[in-house]
């Protein structure tokens, strides 16, 4: 019956780029009623950045704040049933 289309901004690396989303809208002979394809979920709801982007952004921040010498290890912590993850700097 239709396409509806949702565009967001992701980021490869040294280039940014704009991925579009295509679904198809259907109807329903027998109910009258119109069906669509969910749209692909969002890290913030409203958010045009998609998660590459807002992952590749947080990467820039830490090398620009902390240097090139930046290293991120990760220590388990069990707290209990569920083992936390927190970084050391």
């Amino acid at each position: 019956m239709g396409i509806k289309g949702k565009r967001r901004l992701a980021q490869q690396p040294g280039s940014y780029m704009i991925l579009a989303y295509r679904r198809k809208v259907l109807r329903l002979k027998s109910e009258s009623t119109l069906i669509e394809t969910p749209a692909p979920t969002n890290v913030l709801d409203g958010c045009y950045a998609d998660v590459s982007l807002l992952a590749g952004l947080m990467v820039d921040k830490a090398v620009f704040c902390f240097g090139d010498g930046f290293e991120l290890t990760l220590v388990e912590v069990n707290t209990g049933p569920k083992p936390l993850l927190f970084a050391e700097v």
